[in-house]
This record gives structure tokens, C-alpha cells and sequence, in this order.
């Protein structure tokens, strides 16, 4: 079992010096608190707590995916919005939760440090760096597309349409190359003209630099790719 040095918890109010067990476990009566691991994660729960809607999650290789289930989602919840990230060091009191990349708290632990954010600028930032840092050979196929929509694409020919439909033919279990989904690539390519930015982006993907791309992270019900 991988061994994780430091938790984090995402809350509303500042000044806290202790993390407490006041929210109650799943499926009983007991009172934790909720941490976990990936930064990322936590960042999801600073959010109007009147609005119970979080879609997020970890795939099975450990990375922070949000799926949007109405336009705009990311956007209308997350707009504005900012908080306080805690962490705390790992310890006997922490055990596995019964959701991938969550874990519990059941008694008061002292706090290590704290972070006041800008919840929507740092979810984004999280997302690009970790699709960057997975999928490599995805982006670069992305650009490609990109550049041979932009290459075939004449005013009222219908071409991604067309492109879009072909593709579901010839690959009917492929998800990821929606209409939506092949104008982000076309508008990826439009931005970044030269191959050569793209390979220096990927690179930025390990944190030495920060770069802002289409957010193929961020999609409507399915996965891209």
C-alpha cells in the first residue's frame, strides 16, 4: 500500500488550528473528518456547501478527473469562489476511506499548514498539468487533428461534422472525438501553429512552468480519448 506523508482538507473557514471530526461517515452514525492525499481532490469541496453537486472522482491510475454534467458546470460552481486548504502529516489517527483517494480523521489533529486559494484558477491548473503529464502521446494527436481540420475546413462545408460521424463509423467504441471535442482540437492547434511549442509545453507538464491549454480535462459526461 503506497504510503502518503501529507493529507489535505479543503473548508470555508479560516484560522483553524486543528482539524476536527465533525462531518458523519457514510453509512453510520460516527463523526470524521474527510481528507485526502491529492491536492487536487480536496480543491473540489470548496465549494457553496447549499450545492451538493461534486462529479468528481480517481481513476484507477490515481488521477483527479471532474466530468461536467450540464454546460458550464465547472464554471458556474466554482466561479468566484475561494477558500482555505489545510494539510496534516500522516499518522495512526488517519485510515482509509471507503472511496478511492479519501481517508478519515476520528479525533481533533493539529493543522501543518495552510493555503488561502482561488478555488477555479487552481482546479484548472491541477487538471492541465495532470492531462499533460498522462497523456503525452494524446495531446500530440490532438494537435494533429487539429492542424488537419484547420487544413480541410472551409466556410459551410461541414467538415468537422462530417469528420466527426466518419470517425463513429469506422470506430464505434472510441469515445472523445464529439464535434465539441474535435473544434477544442482545432482551436489547440490554432493556438499553439508550430510542433515545436507543443513538444516545449508538454514539457512545462513537470511544474518548471505554467501553461494554459484547452480544457480536455474538463468534459460533458464522458472521458477524451
Amino acid at each position: 500500500m503506497e504510503v502518503h506523508k501529507i493529507f489535505y482538507h479543503a473548508s470555508n473557514s479560516g484560522n483553524l488550528t486543528e482539524l476536527l471530526p465533525l462531518s458523519t461517515l457514510h453509512g453510520s452514525n460516527e463523526k470524521v473528518c474527510y481528507i485526502t492525499p491529492l491536492r487536487a481532490y480536496a480543491l473540489f469541496y470548496l465549494r457553496d456547501m447549499s450545492i451538493n453537486h461534486v462529479t468528481c472522482g480517481v481513476s484507477k491510475d490515481g488521477i483527479v478527473v471532474y466530468e461536467e454534467q450540464f454546460p458550464n458546470q465547472l464554471e458556474k460552481i466554482y466561479q468566484g469562489r475561494s477558500g482555505y486548504l489545510y494539510t496534516c502529516e500522516n499518522g495512526s489517527q488517519i485510515t482509509a476511506g471507503h472511496t478511492k483517494g479519501v481517508w478519515v480523521l476520528r479525533q481533533p489533529t493539529k493543522i501543518s499548514t495552510t493555503e488561502h486559494i482561488n478555488v477555479k484558477k487552481q482546479i484548472q491548473n491541477a487538471q492541465y498539468k495532470a492531462i499533460l503529464s498522462a497523456n503525452r502521446e494524446l495531446i500530440l494527436l490532438y494537435w494533429n487533428i487539429g492542424n488537419v481540420i484547420i487544413e480541410n475546413s472551409v466556410w459551410g462545408n461541414k467538415f468537422i461534422d462530417n469528420f466527426a460521424r466518419d470517425i463513429k463509423l469506422e470506430f464505434p467504441n472510441t469515445k472523445g472525438y464529439s464535434v465539441r471535442n474535435l473544434r477544442y482540437m482545432r482551436k489547440f492547434a490554432a493556438m499553439f501553429p508550430e510542433i515545436e511549442i507543443v513538444q516545449v509545453a508538454l514539457a512545462c507538464a513537470s511544474g518548471a512552468c505554467t501553461i494554459n491549454m484547452v480544457p480536455f480535462a474538463i468534459t460533458h459526461g464522458q472521458s477524451i480519448g
